[in-house]
C-alpha cells in the first residue's frame, strides 16, 4: 500500500469543521501553487538568512500576483527587523500516520512551522482567517504528540499564526489551547485516507 501525502493541517481542519469550498479545481490549484511558491521563497530566505530571496522574487518582471501578496504580507509582519532571520528557527517536519484498513496505510503530512527560542513562541504561516486558533493548534499538538518524527518543542509559551493573505498575526496562550483527544480526528483521518 501506498502513504498520501498532505502538505499542511489545512486538509485536517477542512474537515474536522466541515468546511466547503466554492473554488473551482483551477482555481484551488492556483491557490496552492501560490502558497507553495512563498512557502519555498521564505525557506530560502532563512537559508540565506535575509530577505534577498524574497526581494529578487518580487523584483521579477513576470511573477504570480498571490505569490507577489503573501510575500509582501510576510515582509510587512517581520518589518525591518533582519536579526528574525537568525532568532526564528525554521522548521521543517513530517507526520505518519498509520491508517490501517484504508485505501491509503498512513498520512504523511509535511508540516513547516518558525520556532523563537528566546520568546518561547511557535510560528505557522497561514493563508486564510482561522475557524479557532485554540482549537487549532490543539489539533496540531495531539498530532504532533502521537505521530510527529521530533516532538514540538516543549517550552513554548504561545502559538503564533501569520496569515499571510492579510498580514495580520493571530496569537494564543499554551495554556488558552483547547485539548483535544485524539480518537475525536480518527473520523478525519479515515476521510483523508480513504
Amino acid at each position: 500500500m501506498a502513504s498520501k501525502p498532505i502538505n499542511s493541517f489545512y486538509p485536517i481542519y477542512k474537515l474536522y469543521y466541515g468546511k466547503t469550498s466554492n473554488a473551482t479545481q483551477k482555481q484551488r490549484k492556483t491557490f496552492g501553487m501560490a502558497i507553495n511558491n512563498a512557502e519555498n521563497i521564505i525557506c530560502q530566505a532563512f537559508v540565506h538568512q535575509s530577505c534577498l530571496p524574497i526581494q529578487k522574487f518580487l523584483d521579477l518582471e513576470q511573477k504570480n500576483g498571490l505569490t507577489t501578496s503573501f510575500l509582501e504580507n510576510f515582509l510587512g509582519i517581520i518589518g525591518d527587523d533582519q536579526n528574525l532571520f537568525r532568532e526564528l528557527k525554521h522548521e521543517q517536519r513530517k507526520l505518519l500516520i498509520p491508517t490501517p484498513g484504508c485505501r491509503y496505510d498512513k498520512l504523511n503530512v509535511r508540516y513547516a512551522y518558525l520556532y523563537d527560542k528566546k520568546n518561547s513562541r511557535l510560528i505557522i504561516l497561514t493563508y486564510g482567517k482561522s475557524q479557532n486558533i485554540g482549537e487549532e493548534f490543539g489539533i496540531v499538538r495531539v498530532l504532533c504528540d502521537n505521530f510527529s518524527e521530533v516532538p514540538l518543542p516543549a517550552s513554548i509559551q504561545n502559538y503564533e499564526y501569520w496569515d499571510l493573505s492579510e498580514g495580520k498575526i493571530e496569537t494564543v496562550a499554551s495554556n488558552d489551547v483547547i485539548e483535544i483527544n485524539i480518537q475525536r480526528l480518527d473520523s478525519v483521518i479515515k476521510k483523508l485516507a480513504s
